[in-house]
């Protein structure tokens, strides 16, 4: 796998992992390990927004909607 580095962060690892006696690809697989489980915490699912299932009960598609109103606006 290639990763690409700017220059200051290629000098931060190199720096780090000679201060705690680990690889770079060690570095990484810790920074990685930490970071991964972040994510879903940031990234909440589409069930759980308040727009969910709006369309649900209309008789009318969302993007017909969408064109209608559309229609209504002047050129």
């Amino acid at each position: 796998m290639l990763i690409e580095l700017s220059e200051p962060q290629a000098k931060a690892l190199q720096q780090y992992c000679r201060q705690v006696h680990i690889s770079e690809s060690e570095a990484l697989g810790q920074a990685l390990a930490l970071f991964l489980p972040t994510l879903k915490k940031h990234q909440p699912s589409l069930r759980q927004h308040p727009a969910f299932g709006h369309w649900r009960h209309k008789q009318q598609e969302g993007l017909a909607y969408q064109y209608r109103l559309r229609d209504e606006w002047p050129l």
